[in-house]
């Protein structure tokens, strides 16, 4: 039993030098999200979500939220159907400004109106990072749309095998944070784990473990694996 304890203790320092190496870039983000009030959205913190999206990059396209939102407020999304590119822009825009756009701008039909269109659009999305970023957006605005959530996930589980551990991490991070993703989603996950067992990081191990924990799925047996795994790297 002493011996589980001294692992498991330093399973906890190692997780600690993680967080320190990444300490200067959340301390950066967290300068930025200040300026936003801390909101919640279907149980979900807003301020919280937009920490864990630090590798946004500001968007080249909009001088800033003032003229992204002229732009987004101008566009009948119930009428004029978007290319993929143009979806793309406002995705990217969207994402730049997340933490100056009031939660207010959320609940508008024009923003439904344009919730709506990729519902119906996200099927035929021809690039994996489409469904990135929509998926990114769902989780930063914490939109609570089932519908569009299970359409993100048939999509994404139609380009699975095409996904980068890095990218299939990231998604279930977004799925995770919103408690969205059925039992399938979990276990493709799981499997991309498996075929990726021998490269993961220690912190990629970390992360996989709180999307379960976070999201309630993922069967006990790899969750053992993923624990014996752990203390493998710690040795």
């Amino acid at each position: 039993m002493m011996k589980y304890f001294t692992q498991l203790k330093e399973m906890r320092l190692k997780e600690d030098s993680v967080k320190e190496a990444h300490r200067s870039l959340v301390e950066e983000a967290n300068e930025a999200a200040v300026r936003e009030e801390q909101v919640s959205l279907q149980f979900s913190n807003r301020r919280r979500i937009l920490l864990s999206n630090i590798n946004i990059l500001p968007s080249r396209d909009f001088s800033g939220v003032s003229e992204f939102l002229h732009y987004f407020r101008s566009i009948n999304f119930a009428e004029t159907p978007l290319k993929e590119d143009n979806i793309i822009l406002l995705l990217n825009g969207f994402l730049a400004h997340a933490g100056e756009v009031d939660s207010s701008e959320l609940s508008t039909p024009n923003f439904q109106a344009f919730l709506t269109q990729m519902r119906a659009r996200v099927e035929g999305f021809e690039s994996p990072q489409t469904l990135l970023l929509l998926t990114r957006l769902l989780d930063v605005t914490c939109v609570d749309y089932p519908e569009l959530w299970a359409k993100v996930e048939r999509k994404t589980l139609k380009i699975w095998d095409k996904l980068s551990l890095e990218s299939a991490l990231t998604t279930i991070k977004m799925f995770a944070n919103q408690g969205e993703g059925t039992e399938d989603l979990y276990l493709a996950f799981e499997a991309k784990l498996k075929e990726h067992r021998d490269s993961l990081e220690l912190s990629q191990i970390v992360d996989s473990m709180q999307c379960f924990f976070n999201s309630g799925k993922g069967t006990v047996l790899f969750m053992d694996q993923l624990l014996e795994l752990t203390l493998e790297k710690l040795r």
